[in-house]
Parts: C-alpha cells; sequence; structure tokens
C-alpha cells in the first residue's frame, strides 16, 4: 500500500495553524488600569459615568461597575445595582467611554468617534442608581465574591461639622464609626488615592458633597503619571449639583496623544460699562497653550465664539481705549451664555 506523507514543515503549519487565527489573549484589569472621568447622579432620571483605559485592551474585556460600596470586612456592601460593559476587540490607551441610562434600568456604553457617538461593547445589568445624598463606583473585574479591584471615584462625604463622628478623607474614604448605609464606603482593597482613587469633596466640609464632576482636562496628559496625576487631582475637575446636570460627559480630553473627542460649544456673553453694552471692543478667548481667538462686540456689547472645544479651561479678556477690564478664568464643561465683562470703574 503506497502513503503519501505530509511534509514535516506542511504538517506544523496545519497543526499551529488555527493558532494564528484564534482571538487575541483576553485582557484583565488590574488596580488603576482604568480611572474615571467623571459622574451623573440625577435621582430618578439619567444616571452616567465615565471612564479613561490606562491600558490597552485585547481579546475580550469584562468589567463590573457597581455602587454597592466597600465595607471594612474587605466585601462589597450588597442591595444595589452593577453593570458589567463587556467589549471584544483592540482599544488604546487614553480611549474614554460613557455608560449612561435611567437610573437601575439597561445601560448603554458610548464613545466619541469624529464627533459622533457610537456604542461599543455591549451591558448587561442595571446602572448604578446613584444617590444624589452621596455614593460610589467602584470598577471590578472578576466576581462579586473575589473581585479585583480596578478603580474608585467616591461622591460621598461625612463630617463633623454636620455632628457626625469623623471626617471622610482622600486617603481612607468614609470613617469606619459610620453604620453600613447605602452612600458609605472605605477605600477598596489595595486601591489608593491619587493611584487609583478620587474623592470629591472637602474634609471637614459637609456641604462640599457634590451630586456631580467631570474632570476639565488639566494637562499635560501625555504619559502614564501625567494623566494619573490629573485625573485624580479633584481641583482638575468642574463639580455641582444642578439637576439636571449642566455639562456632558465624557471629558473628551486627549489622553496618550489621542486626539481630543470633546464637542464644540459656544461661549458668548456682553461686554459692559456704566450699565450698557460697549461695542467694538476686542474679546479674547485665550486656551492653556496660548493660542488664542478674537470677537470684537457688536454696538450693544455682545459677542460670541462658536466651535470651542469643552473641558478646557480659558482665559476670557477685553481690551478697549476707553475702559479697563479684568480678565476672567472660565472652565468650559459645555455651553456658556450670558457671562459679563464690566469695565473697572
Amino acid at each position: 500500500m503506497k502513503y503519501n506523507l505530509i511534509p514535516k514543515k506542511l504538517l506544523f503549519a496545519l497543526i499551529f495553524l488555527p493558532f494564528c487565527f484564534s482571538d487575541a489573549k483576553a485582557t484583565t484589569l488590574g488596580p488603576g488600569d482604568l480611572l474615571f472621568t467623571g459622574y451623573h447622579a440625577n435621582a430618578s432620571t439619567t444616571d452616567a459615568f465615565s471612564f479613561v483605559l490606562m491600558v490597552p485592551i485585547s481579546g475580550t474585556t469584562v468589567v463590573s461597575f457597581t455602587d454597592n460600596g466597600w465595607l471594612p470586612t474587605n466585601v462589597f456592601r450588597v442591595g444595589e445595582q452593577t453593570i458589567t460593559w463587556t467589549y471584544t476587540g483592540t482599544l488604546l490607551a487614553g480611549t474614554e467611554i460613557v455608560i449612561s441610562g435611567p437610573s437601575a434600568g439597561a445601560g448603554i456604553a458610548t464613545r466619541i468617534t469624529g464627533g459622533v457617538p457610537t456604542t461599543v461593547g455591549s451591558c448587561s445589568g442595571s446602572i448604578p442608581s446613584f444617590a444624589t445624598s452621596g455614593d460610589q463606583v467602584i470598577a471590578y473585574s472578576g466576581s462579586v465574591s473575589a473581585p479585583t479591584l480596578i478603580s474608585i471615584l467616591h461622591m460621598n462625604v461625612y463630617s463633623t461639622d454636620l455632628g457626625q463622628c469623623a471626617n471622610t478623607t482622600a486617603a481612607a474614604l468614609d470613617p469606619t464609626c459610620i453604620t453600613d448605609n447605602a452612600n458609605f464606603s472605605v477605600m477598596p482593597l489595595g486601591l489608593s488615592a491619587g493611584v487609583s482613587s478620587l474623592w470629591i469633596g472637602t474634609e471637614g466640609v459637609g456641604a462640599s458633597e457634590q451630586d456631580n464632576a467631570k474632570f476639565v482636562c488639566g494637562g499635560p496628559l501625555s504619559t502614564d503619571a501625567e494623566v494619573r496625576a490629573a485625573v485624580t487631582n479633584q481641583f482638575k475637575w468642574v463639580k455641582n449639583s444642578v439637576a439636571p446636570p449642566n455639562f456632558t460627559l465624557p471629558s473628551g480630553c486627549g489622553f496618550f496623544g489621542l486626539p481630543p473627542t470633546a464637542a464644540g460649544v459656544s461661549v458668548s456673553g456682553r461686554v459692559m460699562a456704566d450699565g450698557r453694552g460697549v461695542g467694538r471692543v476686542a474679546v479674547s478667548l485665550t486656551d492653556s497653550d496660548g493660542i488664542s481667538r478674537t470677537a470684537r462686540t457688536s454696538p450693544l456689547g455682545y459677542f460670541r465664539f462658536d466651535d470651542v472645544e469643552s473641558g478646557q479651561t480659558y482665559v476670557l479678556s477685553a481690551t478697549s481705549k476707553s475702559y479697563t477690564f479684568v480678565p476672567r478664568a472660565l472652565i468650559v464643561a459645555d455651553e456658556i451664555a450670558d457671562l459679563e465683562l464690566v469695565a473697572v470703574p
């Protein structure tokens, strides 16, 4: 009997060929591999949060997000919502994603591509129902009983000025003398302030608790150290308790050299002197790189800048032969109208 033998080189190729076409190795995120960049707590309407990937991902990546706090016994509190995001494919470090939806309802994950939101991956479970009396969102991989904790954004404040037993701090988060409740969380195991955790608040000031917050792109944002230092610095965030929130998510910043994705917004207002509008005044809007745009006021003193990149800090100034104006620093998180530049008496 005659046998047709397969050459060794071809046999080797046939054996290993399937591995060449197999899925890329899944990415399992660890502490600090993503950081939160925004948060909307809006009671019973739409809740949302955004995050930036600090590392590239490939294969199938699964991350869960919950508003269940972390207890001093090193387990999650139970009874609140968890949403799980699954993505198959490759995303670069610096990609920013928003997960949003009706409070405690179904959520959707999007990113901005060419100025347009596009769905990225799928979500299962329920979006956290963030309390306007203080809450948090924690990212983790693995199971809820044996999680790998990734990051926390804490928006809750306990304070002695409210008659409470101790203060919330950036290092430890909520004090352990507080009775466990839906707003409460200590620092999750393996996470730390300035690396994988951010607390929005002022120690000892109960009124510093806010419902909404967003990173505003204070840079530079080119390296891991730069991004981490900026995003975990609450003084580079805009925050308020406006309902509904008056700024959108995500931050739209350009992380790790990726182009910014923030949509252009308008900034408008009026130049005033002696109670009336002043025409033909040169108004300048200067960004953090020193690049200026100039507009001249109308006869009644009105000015407007369109397509201003949101998530940035600007200086607004006015120049006139007859009047002196004090420049104003602006954090442009969304459209701004009715600004006033008033001449110095």
